[in-house]
């Protein structure tokens, strides 16, 4: 029975020696398993960092464009678009469109000889200005013109004035200023986003490395944890839970083994040899008397020969 019993707790001592001597228990399993959840977490918040940093890089760039480049941009886009040459043109008006405009409220006059006073009057105040030209050719013709008839008479001469041409083109110039001026913000903004992106699949890349090696180490640590308990249950069975009893207890059999030798070895008498191990081997740890066999009798010496 001791045999047995100390085969298995030789076999353990193996498994402990392949294992590097080292245990691990539950908690550690649990621990790692935490530890992986934190990295998701760190992972999650470094992302939302390094996204919170690039916006404020954007917002510095796009400060700068409106503050700094787009007042530039539009004074030399007014200077060379010739925007400024077309509005003056658009709100003068020679002899030929007075005349032309004359000749049209004629229809709308009660006295069609007031045509010519009614036309220098509309182009006179809209050369000052143009920003509420309706309602002033309106004003005007509403002195001249019956009131039934100044909605189609202010709608006649608008049409001949192009009294939407001007809006037309500042329309057309705030357009093609705002392109241009997103196109250069795309330009500035662009690398910023192409950063951003190549950071956080980089960071992604190597959380999700991490996390992989989380996982293996918690599965080794799973199986290294199952393979503790039934180590441990291995060493329950030879009543031992202590690898550190175990080297004890076999430094101690060494000791008693290397004792009982040497005693019994000095013996000369047969019997007393076998007597003497016996009780030495008895001394052994984990020797108990209920594990013990009885001591075989030994056979009685054998008398001496009688001489001849």
């Amino acid at each position: 029975m001791f045999c047995k019993r100390m085969a298995l707790l030789l076999g353990c001592l193996a498994a402990f020696s392949l294992a590097g001597c080292a245990t691990v228990g539950p908690s550690s399993v649990k621990l790692s398993a935490e530890t992986s959840a934190r990295s998701a977490e760190l992972a999650k918040l470094h992302q939302d960092l390094v996204r919170v940093y690039f916006d404020g890089e954007r917002r510095r760039v796009e400060t700068f464009l409106r503050e700094t480049w787009e007042p530039q941009f539009l004074r030399n886009l007014l200077g060379i678009s010739g925007i400024m040459d077309d509005l003056r043109a658009s709100i003068s008006f020679d002899e030929a469109k007075r005349n032309e405009l004359s000749v049209a409220m004629k229809e709308y006059l009660t006295d069609p000889s007031e045509s010519d006073k009614l036309a220098n009057e509309i182009t006179a105040t809209l050369t000052k200005t143009r920003a509420t030209e309706p309602d002033a050719v309106r004003t005007i013709i509403r002195k001249y013109v019956p009131d039934a008839k100044v909605e189609s008479a202010t709608s006649h001469a608008a049409a001949l004035l192009g009294t939407a041409e001007p809006a037309l083109l500042i329309l057309d110039f705030a357009e093609a200023a705002h392109a241009e001026m997103e196109k250069q913000r795309a330009a500035m903004i662009g690398p910023i986003d192409a950063a951003e992106k190549q950071v956080l699949a980089e960071l992604s890349d190597a959380y999700t490395t991490l996390a992989r090696a989380q996982g293996t180490i918690t599965a080794r640590l799973e199986a290294a944890s199952r393979s503790a308990q039934q180590q441990d249950q291995l060493l329950q069975a030879v009543g031992v839970t202590d690898p550190a009893a175990i080297r004890m207890r076999l430094a101690g059999f060494s000791d008693t083994v290397t004792s009982a030798l040497n005693d019994a070895g000095v013996k000369k008498d047969p019997n007393d040899i076998l007597t003497t191990l016996r009780n030495a081997l008895a001394k052994l740890p984990g020797r108990s008397a209920q594990n013990s066999t009885p001591a075989p009798t030994p056979p009685p010496a054998a008398p001496p020969a009688n001489p001849q």
